[in-house]
């Protein structure tokens, strides 16, 4: 079983035409026809990890608001067992605005209030990990702030492998941590340019298994002796949103699964390429990989 934590965010995608130009200022006005609502942040990594055959439970902080009851109810929907730790802010939405005409966003709205988590709600997810027994925990790092010191320190007591998708400011948070999964950008701001001699020497100083995306060059994973290239299937890319949710989730449930690292790494690699290739937030299922894997 994999416990997700991390922070969850609420996709709002607004649909609509652009029929004319605002007469006040010289802007675009979109006449929103539809809209959808979607899991985003670390429920969506919750939910790949779901998709992908795995059991799962998520914790993760929300407000009391619309959207905390938009969560829950989406979080119901897909049977998705979700510990949600309430605060007094606003909880996390991305509002996507795009343009159906043109099949592009043009514009982002975000509403949040970072709310760091309280010795109580640290001790409460201690309790919720003891109590579930997951074999991993996988943290989702949004820079949101559920994802703490004392709550990765916490965590580490408990001997339980921990695989992280990081967020750069907080990246010294993880030494000890079993994998960490930066992508190149977030790497290269803690440790710069990347070479196999610069991974290796990151994996030494955070302690950890390295498994670093790379977009459409792929993906590497590093450790203090070695380092190991996959290259990415080529593919129409459509939205990249979620890309590299769905690869720490494949990541994950491929390892609770019991497959050996590379060959999680590998088959990450190709959910990934799968979910470029669809549109928002991409939810990739073990029947999608398994099509991909026999048309390889």
């Amino acid at each position: 079983m994999i416990l997700v934590i991390g922070d969850i965010i609420l996709d709002k995608y607004s649909y609509g035409s652009i029929e004319r130009i605002n007469p006040e200022v010289p802007v675009p006005v979109i006449h929103v026809k539809r809209e959808e609502y979607v899991l985003g942040g670390a429920a969506n990594v919750a939910l790949n990890c779901l998709a992908m055959g795995s059991d799962v439970q998520l914790i993760g902080s929300m407000g009391k608001d619309f959207a905390a009851l938009k969560i829950t109810e989406l979080a119901m929907a897909h049977r998705l067992p979700l510990h949600g730790l309430e605060h007094s802010g606003l909880s996390t939405v991305k509002q996507r605005f795009v343009s159906q005409e043109f099949a592009q966003q043009i514009l982002r709205a975000d509403f949040e209030q970072i709310a760091a988590l309280s010795q109580q709600d640290v001790e409460r997810i201690r309790s919720l990990v003891q109590e579930a027994r997951p074999k991993y925990i996988l943290l989702a790092d949004y820079g949101k702030g559920v994802i703490s010191d004392d709550l990765v320190t916490t965590l580490l007591k408990l001997g339980i492998p921990l695989l992280v998708d990081p967020k750069p400011k907080n990246m010294t948070l993880y030494k000890g941590v079993h994998i960490l999964k930066p992508n190149r950008k977030e790497l290269e701001e803690s440790f710069g340019k990347l070479s196999d001699e610069a991974l290796k020497e990151c994996a030494k100083l955070m302690d950890a298994q390295i498994v670093c995306t790379l977009g459409s060059e792929g993906a590497v994973l590093a450790t203090e002796k070695e380092v190991t290239h996959f290259s990415a299937r080529k593919v129409e890319v459509i939205d990249v949103c979620g890309a590299g949710d769905t690869f720490i989730a494949c990541l994950a449930a491929q390892l609770d699964q019991g497959v050996s690292l590379k060959d999680a790494v590998r088959t990450a690699n190709l959910a990934a390429s799968i979910a470029v290739s669809k549109k928002q937030t991409a939810i990739v299922s073990k029947e999608e990989l398994a099509n991909a894997e026999e048309r390889l």
